[in-house]
């Protein structure tokens, strides 16, 4: 063996790294939605306006989601696939934006603490399964992007999936909103 050989057996190696931490992320940001549940429920956030109530769980999210990415962003430096340390910095603070949208979504879809971890597993088996973890399956591009780790994992390579994250965090907020907005018409 070459040591041609050993860099590139390294690089198949190390190659999903990037993919694993950007479902880290989402995972995180998944258990930061239901200790905003918990908290909603504990009548933690009382004092706040109910039409405002989502964007303070969004906010809680993305606290939490940011932690993880500088996180991410050390790993990526240390293990030397940084695809530079700028668009390193630009891409993780999007992708939190991203991931907060997400989870937001989810946590308005599934209210309970109970029904959005039973969604986890599934959703974190998607999100192997689908976005370029392991092997970009081009002709699931549809669902690959209804999942934030596709932007993540691409936005190294490709710097449109750095305007393509903040557009997929806005329809998720927006999504998000229009949900909360029925939820509290319907209580009324």
């Amino acid at each position: 063996l070459s040591s041609k050989d050993i860099t590139d057996g390294s690089d198949y190696l190390t190659s999903p790294i990037r993919g694993f931490l950007g479902i880290i992320v989402v995972l995180c940001g998944m258990a930061a939605a239901m200790f905003s549940i918990h908290d909603e429920k504990a009548g933690t956030f009382s004092h706040v306006p109910e039409r405002l109530r989502v964007y303070v769980s969004f906010g809680c999210i993305l606290i939490a989601v940011l932690n993880v990415t500088v996180i991410a962003l050390i790993s990526l430096i240390i293990s030397g696939l940084s695809a530079g340390i700028f668009r390193e910095i630009l891409s993780v603070i999007v992708y939190a934006l991203c991931c907060s949208g997400f989870c937001l979504l989810l946590k308005q879809v599934f209210r309970s603490i109970r029904a959005y971890s039973s969604v986890i597993p599934l959703c974190i088996v998607a999100m192997i399964a689908l976005c370029p973890v392991f092997f970009d399956f081009r002709s699931l591009s549809i669902l690959q992007h209804l999942l934030p780790p596709t932007y993540f994992v691409n936005a190294a390579y490709d710097a449109k999936y750095l305007i393509y994250m903040p557009i997929f965090a806005l329809a998720c907020l927006a999504l998000s909103v229009g949900a909360d907005m029925l939820i509290n018409r319907r209580k009324r």
